[in-house]
């Protein structure tokens, strides 16, 4: 499911126009640390999984949370700014 179905089907919208939420809001970029064998150093690997919709939280009178968990088990959280006209997506760091 996509945060844009997520918004509409979970969150209090009516007429305002949904943003474009690119791949980036919908896929996991948390990164995960893999100790490479040839140069024994720790390399970062950036998480590129499908993220699986946990809950949306409240947190003002025009701002949500949505919280998810990608296959990788890291806990994303998205934020969603619900103006009068337009319906704003940003990411907090993972």
């Amino acid at each position: 499911m996509s945060i844009n179905e997520i918004i509409k089907k979970y969150l209090p919208v009516e007429n305002q126009k949904l943003s474009f939420a690119n791949k980036r809001y919908n896929y996991c970029s948390a990164y995960n640390y893999q100790n490479c064998i040839k140069s024994k150093e720790t390399e970062q690997i950036k998480c590129t999984k499908k993220l699986v919709y946990q809950f949306a939280k409240q947190m003002n009178s025009n701002r949500w949370h949505l919280y998810f968990l990608c296959l990788n088990n890291h806990f994303v959280i998205r934020w969603i700014t619900i103006n009068n006209n337009i319906v704003l997506v940003g990411q907090i760091k993972n």
